[in-house]
């Protein structure tokens, strides 16, 4: 592993966990698998029901650490918790049924050493349980595919379609002080579209960042019914709470300032539009 210094700072992986035999090991082994080694690997079980813990531990990597919460309280509470524990200069987000390019973390160190950035965007792939990539022409990643972004800002000319539809936190390679500094975290209360309050505060605490044009996250879509993940679940319940976050979301951006509606909203009603329908 490699020593912990300027040049090679710790990566802290976070990896919230809750029901995904089928898809954990991949997950895991996305992260030990990394080119750039001197990571940390928080895995945080949010009480699972099955043996997706247990195929965690049959890694024998001691970069991976297991904390495990007594009662499932959601995915925004487990990321704070991996916030809270990371001990790494930087932070990724990884959701325990996706996986990581193995370049992914170089890329990110080399590209915010080039900047000096407090943040590095980077794109993903949309597939299927089998790795089969899927066309999502409404994904933000097909939008702003093939543009250029390095050491900008929330008010910079040439961001606003990035900004707008990257809600997504696990694309996002963060400083860790900067996060804890200007207290972005997740809403606890958000068990769906979590993401986008913690995207919109943190590109409106006027974070400067850029932006790698390359696919290195695997967002898995899972197909069949009985692994639907809690996101793609189309009940009342993930319904009403997908408009409560919306809409704190739309009240956190007018807490700012006017002029970044026209930023955030064009996406956000597009969700609100599929919600209500």
């Amino acid at each position: 592993m490699m020593e912990t210094s300027n040049n090679n700072p710790i990566i802290s992986v976070i990896i919230p966990v809750y029901n995904v035999s089928d898809y954990i090991k991949k997950c895991i082994e996305s992260a030990v698998n990394q080119t750039y080694s001197n990571i940390e690997i928080i895995v945080i079980d949010d009480f699972s029901q099955d043996d997706s813990i247990s195929k965690v531990r049959e890694f024998k990597d001691s970069r991976i650490k297991i904390i495990s919460h007594k009662k499932n309280r959601g995915v925004s509470v487990i990321r704070n918790t991996g916030i809270d524990a990371a001990k790494g200069e930087f932070i990724i987000f990884l959701d325990s049924d996706d996986y990581l390019d193995c370049d992914l973390v170089r890329k990110c160190i080399e590209r915010q050493k080039k900047n000096d950035v407090d943040c590095v965007v980077y794109n993903s792939h949309r597939v299927d349980d089998l790795g089969n990539l899927l066309n999502v022409p409404y994904s933000w990643s097909n939008k702003f595919y093939g543009n250029k972004i390095e050491n900008k800002c929330i008010d910079d000319d040439g961001t606003e379609t990035l900004i707008g539809w990257n809600v997504s936190s696990c694309t996002k390679f963060i400083r860790l002080d900067y996060l804890k500094q200007n207290k972005i975290y997740f809403l606890e209360e958000h068990r769906y579209c979590e993401d986008h309050y913690f995207s919109a505060k943190l590109y409106l605490s006027k974070v400067r960042f850029s932006y790698i044009d390359e696919k290195l996250y695997y967002y898995v879509k899972r197909l069949s019914i009985k692994n639907k993940s809690k996101t793609h679940l189309d009940t009342m319940e993930a319904k009403i709470y997908r408009s409560r976050a919306l809409r704190d979301v739309c009240l956190l951006i007018e807490s700012f300032d006017h002029k970044y509606k026209n930023i955030f909203y064009p996406a956000y009603f597009q969700t609100y539009k599929n919600i209500i329908f």
